[in-house]
C-alpha cells in the first residue's frame, strides 16, 4: 500500500492527469490499470443515454433508411426503368443522411450486423444490443409500411424492394456474396472504431454513404446487396416471398463475426490495450475520452519546487477516495466515474475550478428561444445580403440544370444539380449568415434557439429576393424557345404528379422536409461541434437524396422560396399552398421533436472547444 501511495504522490508531483479510480488502483510498477465505460446507461461517469432514446433513434433511423431507400427504387413514373445504380446511390446517400441526423445520438447502426459487430468488438453490452436490434426491425417495418401506404400498387407492387438472389446464381453463391460484401462493410466499421482514426470523424457520414453505394452498385444485380437483415425483413411482412430468404439472415450476421475477428486479430493496434468508445457507430456518443463531460479537479502545484506536493492535494485525494468507497464500491472497478484531477502551475487555478462536485452532467432540453439580439443595422444588412446571394446561386444553378437544350436532363441529373448547388451556396456563405437559403432552415434555427426571432424576417426577405433574382437571371440568360416547356407548368415550377392527390403531395412534402429539418438539427447539435469541415458536401448530398426520393411525387422542393420564384414568374399557382404548409410545418414540428427527444445543451468544456462556425447557422 505504501508503494502505491508513493506512485500516486509522484504522479501528482509530476503533473500527471489520471482518473481517480485508476489512481486508487495503481499497480506497483506505476502503470495504471485501465477500466472501460462500456454501457452509457449504467456507467456513472458516462453521459446518460436512456434505453428509450437509443430505441427511438434506431427506430427512426431504420425507418428513414427503408422509406427513402426503397422510394428511390420505384420504377420511375415518367422515365424509362432506372438502372440499379439509382437504387444503390439512393440507399448510400440515405445512409449518409441518417448518420448525419442520428450518428451522434445512438450511432445510427441501422443494421443488426453492425450492432452485433459492436458486441463482438466489446463496445456495446448485449442488453443494449437487443434494444438496438428490436428497434431496427420495428423501424424497417414502419418505414416500408408508410411507403406502401403512400405509393399505389402500380408502382410498388407485392415484393417491391425485396432482396432476391439472381436466378443465374445458386443459393450457396448468393450466400457467399452476402458474406463477402457484409464483411467488407464490417471492416469499414472496425476501421472507423479504430483509435488510430479517432481524429478523422468529420467525413464519416460521407465515407459510409459512398461505401454503401459502391457495394450496392457492384453486388446489387447479384443478391440485391442487402447486408442488413432488417432491411430484407420488412418487405416480407407485406407479402413478399420467403424463398431463400434465410441467406439474408445467415450471411450478414456471420459476416459480422468474421469481419470483427479479422480486424481484431490481424489489424488491431498492439499499443492500444484498452477498449474504447466508438466515434460514430457505438452507443456511446462520438467523443474521445478526453472530451467526455466530466467534473475536473484542479489542484495548484507547490510554488517552491515541482517535486513538492501541495498540502491541499492530500486532503482532496483523501476526500475523493472516501467518496469513491461509498459511491462506487458496488461497481468493482467497472465504469470509471467522470472525475479527474489536474495539477496546474501556480496562479493557473481559479477558486471556481478548485471546487469539485461529483455529479452526473444533467441532460438539458436545449437553448432558450431568443427574441432580440445586439446586432447593428449593418450586421442585419450583411445577413440579408448573404441570404440574397446564397439563394440566388441555388435557384440559378438548380433551375438552369433543368433546361432542355435538345437532350432532356434526367431525374438523377436534376437532383444532383440542386444538391451540389446547395453545397456551393453553403460553402460560399455558411460562415457569414449560415446560408439558410430556405425558410424551413430559418424556422428550425429559431425553434432551436440558434437565432433570435427578430432575425427571422431578415432571413425570409433575403431568401425571397434571392430566389426571384436567381430565377430572373435564368430567364434573362435563356433563349425563349428553351425557357418555355411543353408541359402544363413552366420551367422549374413546382407541380404534383398527375397520379398524386393534394393530400398525398402535402404528406410527401411534409415528410421529406421533416427529414431535412432533422439533418439541420444534427449539424447544429453540440456533439458535432468538431465535425463541420465537410458540412457543405454532406448537406448538398442530403438534398440530392431527398429530391431523388420525393421528386417524382411533388418535385421534392422542400423550400418555399425556391418554389415561390418560378410560380410567380411563370404564373403557376395550382396547389402552391402545399409547398408552404408542408415544409414550414415540418420544420417547426421536426425542430421541436429533436429538441425535446434528442436535444442536449453543451456543457461548459464543450462550449469552449468549438473549432469553427457551424455552417447553416450563424449562431453556434
Amino acid at each position: 500500500m505504501g508503494e502505491e501511495a508513493n506512485v500516486r504522490k509522484n504522479n501528482i508531483a509530476n503533473g500527471v492527469k489520471i482518473s481517480v479510480v485508476d489512481m486508487a488502483r495503481t499497480v506497483p510498477d506505476g502503470s495504471p490499470k485501465k477500466y472501460q465505460i462500456s454501457d452509457p446507461v449504467k456507467a456513472k461517469g458516462a453521459i446518460p443515454q436512456p434505453y428509450l432514446t437509443m430505441f427511438a433513434s434506431e427506430l427512426l433511423g431504420t425507418a428513414l433508411l427503408m422509406f427513402l431507400g426503397c422510394m428511390g427504387c420505384i420504377k420511375n413514373y415518367d422515365e424509362p426503368t432506372p438502372t440499379h445504380h439509382y437504387g444503390g446511390l439512393t440507399f448510400g446517400l440515405t445512409v449518409m443522411l441518417v448518420i448525419q441526423i442520428l450518428g451522434h445520438i445512438s450511432g445510427a447502426h441501422l443494421n443488426p450486423a453492425v450492432t452485433l459487430a459492436t458486441v463482438f468488438f466489446g463496445m456495446v453490452k448485449p442488453l443494449m444490443a437487443v434494444v438496438y436490434i428490436i428497434a431496427q426491425f420495428v423501424g424497417a417495418t414502419l418505414g416500408y409500411g408508410l411507403l406502401k401506404v403512400l405509393v399505389s400498387d402500380k408502382y410498388a407492387n407485392e415484393g417491391f424492394c425485396m432482396t432476391t438472389i439472381d436466378p443465374h446464381l445458386t443459393v450457396v453463391q448468393g450466400l457467399g456474396v452476402e458474406i463477402v460484401i457484409t464483411t467488407v462493410l464490417i471492416l469499414i466499421c472496425c476501421a472507423v472504431w479504430d483509435k488510430r482514426n479517432e481524429t478523422k470523424a468529420d467525413s464519416v457520414p460521407l465515407r459510409f454513404g459512398f461505401a454503401i453505394a459502391a457495394i450496392s452498385m457492384a453486388a446489387g444485380p447479384l443478391t440485391g446487396a442487402s447486408m442488413n437483415t432488417a432491411r430484407s425483413f420488412a418487405p416480407l411482412v407485406f407479402g413478399g416471398s420467403w424463398t431463400d430468404q434465410w441467406v439474408f439472415w445467415v450471411g450478414p450476421n456471420v459476416a459480422a463475426l468474421i469481419g470483427c475477428a479479422l480486424y481484431k486479430f490481424l489489424f488491431s493496434d498492439p499499443d492500444d490495450g484498452s477498449k474504447r468508445e466508438s466515434i460514430f457507430l457505438d452507443d456511446v456518443p462520438p467523443q474521445s475520452a478526453d472530451k467526455f463531460p466530466r467534473t475536473r479537479c484542479y489542484f495548484p502545484q507547490s510554488k517552491t519546487t515541482s517535486s513538492q506536493v501541495h498540502p491541499s492535494v492530500a486532503v482532496a485525494v483523501n476526500n475523493i477516495l472516501k467518496m469513491l468507497d461509498t459511491q462506487f464500491s458496488s461497481q468493482n472497478g467497472a465504469g470509471a466515474p467522470g472525475i479527474s484531477f489536474i495539477v496546474a502551475p501556480p496562479g493557473a487555478v481559479t477558486p471556481e475550478q478548485n471546487k469539485w462536485v461529483a455529479h452526473e452532467p444533467p441532460r438539458q432540453e436545449g437553448k432558450k428561444i431568443q427574441v432580440g439580439d445586439n446586432l447593428t443595422t449593418m450586421d442585419r444588412v450583411v445577413i440579408c445580403a448573404s441570404e440574397i446571394c446564397a439563394t440566388a446561386i441555388l435557384v440559378f444553378l438548380g433551375c438552369a440544370g433543368c433546361i432542355n437544350f435538345g437532350i432532356p436532363p434526367n431525374h438523377l441529373q436534376i437532383c444532383l444539380t440542386f444538391g451540389l448547388a446547395v453545397m456551393v451556396s453553403v460553402q460560399c456563405f455558411g460562415h457569414i449568415s449560415g446560408s439558410h437559403i430556405n425558410p424551413l432552415v430559418t424556422v428550425a434555427a429559431a425553434t432551436l434557439g440558434n437565432i433570435p426571432l427578430i432575425q427571422v424576417p431578415i432571413y425570409f426577405v433575403g431568401q425571397m429576393l434571392g430566389a426571384l433574382s436567381g430565377f430572373g437571371l435564368v430567364k434573362l440568360a435563356t433563349p425563349t424557345e428553351y425557357f418555355e416547356t411543353n408541359s402544363t407548368v413552366g420551367l422549374c415550377s413546382p407541380a404534383l404528379h398527375e397520379g398524386v392527390t393534394p393530400f398525398q403531395g402535402l404528406l410527401i412534402e411534409f415528410l421529406i422536409s421533416l427529414m431535412l429539418t432533422l439533418v439541420c438539427c444534427g449539424v447544429w447539435d453540440c456533439r458535432n461541434n468538431t465535425k463541420h469541415d465537410s458540412v457543405p458536401l454532406r448537406f448538398g448530398l442530403a438534398i440530392a437524396v431527398l429530391a431523388l426520393s420525393g421528386g417524382p411525387y411533388t418535385g421534392g422542393n422542400m423550400n418555399p422560396a425556391r418554389s415561390f420564384a418560378p410560380a410567380l414568374i411563370n404564373g403557376d399557382w395550382d396547389n402552391h399552398w402545399i409547398y408552404w404548409v408542408g415544409p414550414l410545418s415540418a420544420s417547426f414540428i421536426g425542430a421541436l421533436f429533436y429538441r425535446f427527444l434528442f436535444g442536449k445543451e453543451p456543457v461548459e468544456e464543450e462550449q469552449g472547444n468549438v473549432a469553427e462556425t457551424i455552417a447553416l447557422n450563424d449562431k453556434a
